[in-house]
Order: structure tokens, then sequence, then C-alpha cells
């Protein structure tokens, strides 16, 4: 399937249905992701933290121009802990010293 077709179902194009908190996590990761000097912010390693951080919280989707039922979102505190977590677990743990372990 090519990508133009991926997020469609039958006509519909889904590809505008977002996850709320990528945008909040962007945000701290920006603010908060040069504390630590562990973390490389190698492309991957930012990658990495970046969906750790979303797994770590609810998702909270929504669809540009459509009624939103209001839903509790983290505190802003809670979505600082879990980028935090994440940052630091990817430091701890970078893929990319594995991938280049296994081409030698």
């Amino acid at each position: 399937m090519s990508d133009n077709n991926k997020y469609l179902m039958n006509t519909v194009d889904l590809s505008s249905i977002r996850n709320k908190m990528e945008l909040k996590v962007i945000q701290v990761m920006k603010q908060i992701i040069g504390s630590f000097p562990e973390h490389d912010q190698c492309d991957l390693c930012i990658e990495d933290a970046y969906a750790l951080s979303l797994n770590y919280l609810p998702a909270k989707y929504a669809q540009y121009g459509s009624i939103v039922l209001k839903s509790e979102y983290p505190k802003p505190e809670e979505i600082v802990d879990a980028v935090s977590r994440a940052i630091q677990e990817v430091a701890k743990h970078p893929r990319h010293q594995i991938e280049s372990e296994a081409n030698e």
C-alpha cells in the first residue's frame, strides 16, 4: 500500500486525526532535553525518547474541525515527568549502540 493510501478507509482520509499529546510532548522535550547531558540528542535517540514519552501518556485523539468532548488531560508536571523518564531511559539504553554492535 502506498504512503498516500495508508490512512484511507474507503474514501475517507484519516491522516488528520492526531494524538493531542504529540505536540505537548514535543514542547516539553524542547524545554527540558538540554537538562540531560547524558542524552546524546542524535536523531534516533530523540525519536526513541519521543515515542517512549507518548507511550507513558494516555492517548487523546482528535480531528480538526470536529466536536471534542472534554476529557482529562495529564497535568503539565505529569507530561514533564513522562518526558524526563523517557529521556533518561533512552540515555541509559541507546538503540544506536545496539545497532552498531550488530553491524560489527
